[in-house]
C-alpha cells in the first residue's frame, strides 16, 4: 500500500477512518492538480524491463502516461469505499503539491524501447484500498496533522 505521504495513501486511511468513525465529512486541501497516478505494478515491470536492458537512456520516466485530476481520484476511491459523506477542500494545501498543478510522465522513450502501463487507475485504488489493515494502529502524526489509523 501506499503511506499517507501521498494522496492516494492518505485519502485511503481518511476514508477508512471516517467509515470506522461515522464522520460525516472529509477533509482535503486543494484537489485541483492533476498528477500521473500510477500503479506500484506498472512501476515494478518497468523497473524490472529497464534493469535487463542491454543499452538505453540514462533517465526513463515511469507513469501512466496520463493526467488525473486529484479531485477525480479522491472521489473515485470514495466511491470505491463506500463512503458517501461529503469531501470538502478545507485543509490548508500541501506547500510541495501547491507549487506543481500539472504533472504528466513522458513516457515516449520507455515505449519506443517497448514498454507501457498496463494496469487502470481504477485497479490500483482498488489494490491500495484492499491493502489497508484490518485494524488501526493509534493515532499517528503526520506532516498533514493526525491520522486515526
Amino acid at each position: 500500500g501506499q503511506g499517507a505521504q501521498t494522496l492516494p495513501g492518505q485519502a485511503a486511511l481518511k476514508f477508512r477512518q471516517a467509515l470506522r468513525e461515522g464522520t460525516e465529512t472529509v477533509s482535503f486541501g486543494p484537489l485541483d492538480s492533476a498528477r500521473d497516478f500510477v500503479s506500484l505494478r506498472d512501476v515494478t515491470a518497468a523497473a524490472l524491463f529497464a534493469a535487463r536492458l542491454q543499452q538505453g537512456p540514462p533517465v526513463l520516466n515511469v507513469g501512466s502516461g496520463q493526467p488525473t485530476l486529484s479531485r477525480t481520484l479522491v472521489r473515485a476511491l470514495a466511491r470505491l469505499a463506500g463512503y458517501r459523506g461529503e469531501i470538502t477542500e478545507q485543509s490548508p494545501p500541501s506547500a510541495r503539491s501547491g507549487a506543481v498543478l500539472w504533472q504528466q510522465a513522458d513516457l515516449r522513450a520507455m515505449t519506443a524501447l517497448g514498454w507501457a502501463p498496463t494496469f487502470t487507475l481504477d485497479g490500483a485504488l482498488e489494490d491500495l484500498w484492499h491493502s489497508l489493515p484490518p485494524t488501526f494502529p493509534a493515532p499517528k502524526e503526520t506532516a498533514h496533522g493526525t491520522l486515526h489509523l
